[in-house]
């Protein structure tokens, strides 16, 4: 009797020793992987559903793709940062201090549930394109399905549309924009573009200091409808 109380002491701590390592686990903390010079972040660094991944230094993607595991989250210490790729969201989340730039050349897809979303971690003013691209960013970090606001800082920011992506953002339900700086769309020869898509959205909020500067001075062609701000069919508040 005694052998086997002291086996099943054993056990049991042995047992808790897991639990207590599994809880931990969830949090992980992201190494260096020097390639060739460059720091680079691959998708076999992040494969556990559910995880926290804690990022300490500057990563490359090298213009690769990286799917998030289901549930886990990118969070951001110290001045972190990832450039150069692609990231496909799987209800996934990033938790960031405002005042570094978080993201360089980096752009988002599939499905982020991110409560704050703001313009202050992305690369802006690099250049036109950059711009661009950030701003569709920004409203991929955000569902149609939870409460998301995106904060625009104060600035003047050249934007364009073109054929492939007529829409300069494209807003999802249930967002709120709070827009403290001044988007300029350059002029272009389009027939008919928008710079805020809100069309068949709902419970949309734009509100703020800032300012939207259509190209209606600025268009070079003659046809069409241009020089739209919003484009809307449903529930919309201004303020």
């Amino acid at each position: 009797m005694i052998g086997m109380s002291r086996m099943m002491k054993y056990a049991l701590l042995l047992f808790c020793i897991s639990i207590s390592f599994i809880a931990s686990a969830k949090k992980i903390v992201l190494p260096q992987n020097f390639e060739n010079g460059k720091n680079v972040l691959r998708q076999s660094m992040l494969t556990v559903p559910g995880a926290e991944y804690v990022l300490c230094y500057k990563y490359d993607l090298l213009g690769d793709t990286i799917t998030m595991p289901k549930g886990a989250s990118l969070s951001f210490n110290s001045d972190a940062s990832i450039s150069n790729g692609f990231f496909k969201g799987n209800n996934s989340n990033v938790k960031a201090d405002v005042a570094f730039v978080r993201f360089y050349g980096i752009q988002f897809s599939g499905d982020w549930n991110v409560r704050h979303i703001y313009s202050t971690w992305f690369n802006m003013n690099e250049d036109t394109e950059a711009n661009t691209s950030n701003f569709r960013s920004m409203c991929m970090l955000t569902g149609d399905n939870h409460k998301g606001t995106i904060h625009i800082a104060r600035g003047n920011y050249t934007v364009k549309a073109d054929k492939k992506y007529p829409s300069v953002m494209v807003l999802n339900s249930n967002t709120e924009l709070i827009l403290d700086g001044t988007i300029i769309l350059e002029g272009n020869e389009l027939e008919r573009y928008n710079i805020i898509d809100i069309n068949s959205k709902r419970n949309i909020v734009v509100h703020g200091l800032g300012i939207i500067m259509g190209d209606v001075a600025t268009h070079i062609g003659d046809k069409g409808q241009w020089e739209w701000v919003f484009l809307y069919r449903l529930l919309i508040m201004l303020t």
